[in-house]
């Protein structure tokens, strides 16, 4: 491996669960001996999917990236409640509740009102700043903070599975939406709370996870030398639209 060539390109990662999305991008700086290295939207450490990494003067797109939509599976437990609105604030002290009868259509007919433009508020333990300061850390420590609200759309989502108390459905959604907010407000409405089990992300834009490799893929091919075998060009990670000109505008 010639350690003096810096790579130019994105990687399609498949984040492992208890990884967080700057771990991920710890390790490739570490594997590839490059500084410039980015990722283009964080996935919480329980979630799985793809994560877009962007070399060298890959970075430059990386804004493009970022705002792309992106689609899910999402794992939601119905009947109990998590303050942080996925398993991780779930404890063995918590008190199950009664997930009321719903047939499949009618679980259908509640994910369809998360379809379209919509005001999303904030989780109160989300890596957003406020003021500087993480939201999450003024959480945990009791204070008081109205929670951030922002603009979001969801263009798809459909039902996957539902056998109570669980719950499986596909979305596509702008960047910036919590799906673990989503899955709180389907346990608020059915009276009974829900968290979100577990999330993997499918796609981003064009890009989609089967595409993806893992960090130990990415180690051998550094090791193999191979490394461009398992990277995509700027071109093929981002392809834009062409822009035709006026003679006024040009």
């Amino acid at each position: 491996m010639d350690w003096t060539k810096k790579f130019d390109g994105v990687l399609l990662i498949d984040k492992p669960s208890g990884a967080t999305s700057h771990d991920v991008v710890q390790r490739v700086r570490q594997l590839m001996r490059q500084r410039e290295v980015g990722h283009t939207g964080t996935l919480d450490p329980l979630s799985t999917g793809l994560l877009v990494i962007c070399l060298g003067k890959g970075t430059k797109i990386s804004q493009f990236l970022t705002a792309e939509y992106k689609s899910y599976i999402a794992d939601v437990r119905l009947g109990i409640s998590s303050p942080t609105y996925d398993a991780e604030g779930v404890t063995a002290e918590m008190i199950e509740q009664d997930v009321p009868p719903c047939s499949d259509a009618q679980m259908q007919e509640i994910l369809d009102d998360y379809r379209g433009l919509s005001i999303q508020r904030v989780p109160p333990y989300a890596a957003v700043r406020i003021n500087g300061r993480h939201l999450y850390d003024m959480t945990r420590k009791g204070e008081t903070v109205k929670l951030p609200e922002r603009e979001v759309e969801i263009t798809e989502i459909a039902l996957l599975d539902y056998r109570k108390p669980l719950l499986r459905f596909r979305l596509t959604c702008s960047s910036g939406t919590y799906v673990r907010s989503i899955a709180h407000d389907i346990g608020e409405r059915l009276g009974c709370g829900a968290f979100l089990s577990g999330l993997r992300r499918i796609s981003v834009g064009d890009l989609t996870v089967d595409r993806a490799i893992t960090l130990e893929r990415l180690q051998q091919a550094v090791e193999s030398d191979t490394v461009e075998s398992v990277m995509l060009s700027i071109a093929e990670a981002w392809r834009f639209a062409s822009i035709t000109l006026t003679a006024e505008a040009s």
